[in-house]
């Protein structure tokens, strides 16, 4: 982890993450699939490594997380996909609206988009004190993206969960 994340906010002993749901690009809506599913599970296991490498960082800890409602993914997703908003505007509004009301510092969602053959996911990541959001693009096909577990169950293949952990905490490092 970078040393940003030693030093938390004026007045906080930690940096607070919340993570909602990823979302499909396309339509703007939470998705609710069990590929989802899979991803949000390999995100939130990638925050808690994150969490036991840099001790300051919380993780859905009482009173400073959003609840993952669909109130709350749909709020977000007006909030940074207005185009009528200035992109400087929607991250202020991110951080008035959902991260001060809430308590948190940093919020994890990401958008995914089926293309046939290939999955595109987007990992996202907004910092409250910077007034940052961070991306990165991931493509898979989808025979690299779902496999089957030794249970038979489906379950994300072994680099795109490897990936998404190392993603999750490249992107801290980013902000």
């Amino acid at each position: 982890m970078d040393i940003r994340f030693s030093t938390p906010p004026v007045g906080q002993s930690h940096f607070y993450i919340s993570q909602l749901s990823f979302i499909d690009a396309v339509d703007l809506s939470p998705i609710e699939t069990d590929d989802t599913e899979l991803i949000n599970k390999a995100v939130e296991a990638a925050i808690r490594q994150a969490v036991k490498l840099m001790p300051t960082l919380k993780y859905n800890e009482s009173n400073h997380s959003i609840p993952n409602t669909l109130g709350n993914i749909q709020k977000l997703i007006r909030l940074i996909f207005n185009p009528d908003t200035p992109k400087k505007e929607r991250i202020v509004k991110i951080i008035s609206e959902m991260m001060i009301p809430f308590g948190v510092d940093i919020i994890i969602l990401g958008t995914s988009v089926d293309k046939g053959n290939t999955v595109v996911i987007k990992p996202i990541i907004i910092l409250k004190n910077s007034k940052k959001v961070v991306t990165k693009t991931l493509n898979y096909t989808k025979k690299d993206f779902i496999c089957t577990d030794s249970n038979g169950k489906k379950a994300l293949c072994y680099r795109a969960y490897n990936e998404f952990a190392k993603i999750a905490i490249e992107l801290l490092n980013a902000i």
